[in-house]
């Protein structure tokens, strides 16, 4: 797990967010935490020294990126298979910009639900959970790791209404992405995303 740092020049912006390695130098995190930024970097467990990333896939419709990071020599997750309700999880994120907490997750429910993209214009559908788990800023891109280690979902809102509610992406949102080439050009991250 790391925690993704980055800086926007035109939206005189830091952004912090979460991911996780899921293939040999990539990470994966959700396009919103890196849309609109010029630098990135990740931290390994949030501490020491912080890795120059390149975000090499941006999906502001599925709200996923990818960075591919130099140097990171980190053992890769292993992506699970979608859960079933009432599955028992941890999310391992960064609340806060802060140091790395582990929280429990029960998945409440999978759907493919309706919504937008991550600037609110475009109609999106895709499979996501509903988590009964205390997600704040800074989690989005938090793996959600199943019992048996694997990572079976990723962090990308907390609910509106609920402080015990968060909303989560299944595996099929980010599963091929881990084949891609580390090597692979940078691409554009979008417009900054006001809060």
């Amino acid at each position: 797990v790391v925690r993704v740092e980055g800086t926007s020049s035109s939206c005189a912006m830091r952004m912090t967010g979460t991911g996780f390695v899921a293939a040999p130098g990539l990470v994966v995190t959700n396009a919103h935490v890196v849309a609109g930024t010029d630098h990135v970097g990740v931290r390994v467990k949030g501490v020491g020294k912080q890795y120059k990333a390149r975000v090499i896939y941006w999906d502001k419709k599925m709200d996923v990126a990818v960075l591919s990071v130099t140097g990171l020599k980190v053992t890769p997750v292993e992506i699970g298979v979608e859960a079933k309700r009432g599955t028992g999880a941890v999310i391992a994120g960064f609340p806060g910009g802060g140091s790395l907490k582990l929280v429990p997750a029960g998945v409440r429910s999978s759907s493919t639900a309706g919504g937008t993209d991550i600037y609110g214009l475009t109609p999106v559908k895709r499979r996501i959970y509903a988590l009964l788990s205390d997600i704040k800023q800074g989690d989005s891109g938090a793996p959600v790791i199943g019992l048996d280690g694997k990572v079976i979902g990723m962090v990308f809102a907390s609910s509106a209404t609920d402080s015990k509610l968060g909303y989560a992406l299944t595996p099929n949102a980010f599963q091929g992405i881990a084949t891609l080439d580390a090597a692979a050009k940078s691409v554009s991250t979008g417009a900054c995303i006001s809060e």
